[in-house]
């Protein structure tokens, strides 16, 4: 069956069912379609009338991880792990998301993540990862030469792993916030 067929008898069975959680095979359909912004617009829509709905919120962070927004999928992966804390599929996207930004939290989700299931591979991973010592080149100084010459993903990366060693600094806190809205497209310099 086409993912147009798909479309047209969700949409029909939505139709007579307004209240069923089907948006989320919808949205499926619209993917496949080629219409990830209609499938993002459809699970947004759906998840305020079923907000519970942990399948939804994960759909979310994958159409949002396709349109290149990790900031936005991670705030969709920490929605659904606010419903169900123990969410395996939830803790290993977040993971494995925090691994390839190299987020300061990643620690902790993979922490988590162990917890659930012990021999998670990307868990040891990152675990492993955490016991090596910090570079010498954690600095301020340099990453703001890397926030200068416009790599901020790297600046971001130091700059979280100084808040890390200093959680109470606020200007580091807000710096951080800053480089996340700019690298999301969400503010600019």
């Amino acid at each position: 069956m086409s993912a147009a067929d798909r479309i047209k008898r969700l949409n029909d069975y939505i139709a007579l069912h307004p209240s069923s959680a089907a948006f989320a095979r919808l949205a499926e359909a619209h993917v496949d379609a080629g219409e990830v912004e209609m499938a993002l617009q459809l699970i947004e829509h759906g998840l305020r009338a079923h907000p519970n709905y942990i399948p939804a919120h994960i759909l979310r962070a994958r159409y949002l991880m396709r349109q290149n927004k990790p900031f936005k999928a991670e705030e969709a992966l920490r929605e659904a792990l606010s419903v169900d804390p123990a969410n395996l599929a939830a803790l290993r996207m977040l993971c494995e998301l925090e691994a390839k930004r190299e987020a300061a939290g990643r620690g902790m989700t993979a922490r988590k993540l162990a917890a659930l299931d012990p021999a998670d591979p990307l868990a040891l991973r990152v675990l492993s990862e955490q016991k090596e010592a910090a570079s010498p080149f954690t600095t301020r100084s340099v990453a703001e030469l890397y926030e200068s010459q416009g790599y901020l993903t790297e600046a971001l990366r130091i700059y979280r792993e100084l808040g890390k060693q200093q959680p109470d600094n606020v200007e580091l806190a807000s710096k951080i916030k800053d480089l996340e809205g700019r690298i999301d497209g969400t503010k600019t310099a």
